[in-house]
């Protein structure tokens, strides 16, 4: 388990000692969590439930795993990942927020949503920083849609694979000048839709 730059924390680092098991296990995640404390107001596991109240205008740190989807209903929400958290569901967009380091997959196993994130409220600001978008090579949707009036950044993110049907990329709904897509890489030969580019590599 990683937790902070340069730092390796295992069941030793931990204070966790014995052979692997669903106590060892559940010990590791308490000490991470206290360990991380300072990080963020809630830190979540892959699997656990999260409620609304909890979730929300928050600052939250996501460990490595699979986290299914989120909807995010309140502005200041700020959602730092860990290397390995990955969203395998939709991850619908009713507020502002900022997400940092999240990967958003589907595949075309039982994680096959073809709209990896969807923004839906006409007054979000919305900062995606050094976040990677994957889909099913042959989807043929748009990965991010940003509905008319919304603000996003995309800074430093990366879009993959190579697509081998017609679609979009980050599909805006609204005017170029309010999506940016700064310093990413997008390797799958398809075009986005109104958004103002800077920088953009393959």
């Amino acid at each position: 388990m990683t937790l902070g730059a340069g730092i390796i924390y295992g069941p030793r680092e931990l204070g966790v000692s014995g052979s692997p098991s669903a106590d060892a296990d559940r010990r590791i995640t308490d000490r991470a969590r206290s360990l991380t404390e300072g990080l963020a107001d809630v830190v979540v596991v892959p699997g656990e439930a999260r409620e609304e109240d909890r979730v929300d205008g928050e600052r939250m740190l996501l460990l490595a795993g699979d986290h299914g989807g989120l909807r995010i209903t309140k502005d200041e929400t700020h959602i730092r990942c860990a290397p390995g958290a990955i969203f395998t569901r939709k991850v619908v967009i009713d507020a502002s927020c900022k997400i940092e380091g999240a990967r958003f997959k589907s595949s075309d196993g039982s994680n096959n949503e073809p709209l990896l994130v969807d923004v839906i409220d006409a007054g979000a600001t919305i900062l995606f920083i050094g976040c990677v978008f994957e889909k099913s090579f042959h989807h043929t949707t748009a990965f991010v849609k940003v509905v008319s009036g919304a603000r996003a950044s995309f800074i430093g993110c990366k879009f993959l694979p190579v697509m081998d049907k017609a679609g979009t990329v980050v599909n805006n709904l609204g005017a170029a000048a309010l999506v940016g897509i700064i310093g990413c890489s997008n390797k799958t030969t398809k075009n986005h839709v109104n958004v103002t580019g800077v920088f953009e590599t393959t």
